[in-house]
């Protein structure tokens, strides 16, 4: 018996996929936000100097996922159809995409944990053994 599947069908894949980027970008800002809520008198320049590789985590992984969804929005733009191999593939670059905020907190976390590291204290932390590159 042949599956009739309307446009509706394919709008809600991409639109799935369209809002679960969106959250997972929107996840990848809240450490910082953490952050910025105990600022206290900390000047912005001295907010960057502890926070700096949080925040190199999140503009690396924004742009990791911006790229991902271009991609993504380019390849759908030309379906027409899709089976249930697409939808599960799709699942499958979804689990990519929502991972990514979790690894970034994962291996921010595991770059500063140990000797407090900032960018001018760079020197020093890139002594430690679990600081070289």
């Amino acid at each position: 018996m042949a599956v009739i599947r309307t446009e509706r069908g394919l709008d809600r894949l991409v639109n799935f996929s369209d809002a679960t980027v969106a959250i997972a970008i929107t996840l990848l800002i809240l450490p910082l936000v953490d952050a910025a809520s105990q600022i206290g008198d900390a000047s912005f320049g001295q907010f960057i100097d502890r926070n700096f590789w949080e925040i190199f985590a999140f503009v690396v992984s924004f742009a990791v996922i911006a790229r991902f969804w271009v991609v993504h929005h380019s390849i759908f733009e030309s379906v027409r159809d899709y089976n249930a191999w697409i939808v599960w593939f799709n699942f499958l670059w979804l689990i990519a995409i929502v991972t990514i905020p979790f690894s970034a907190n994962v291996l921010w976390r595991a770059r500063v944990s140990g000797p407090r590291c900032t960018r001018s204290t760079s020197a020093t932390c890139s002594s430690h053994p679990s600081r070289r590159s």
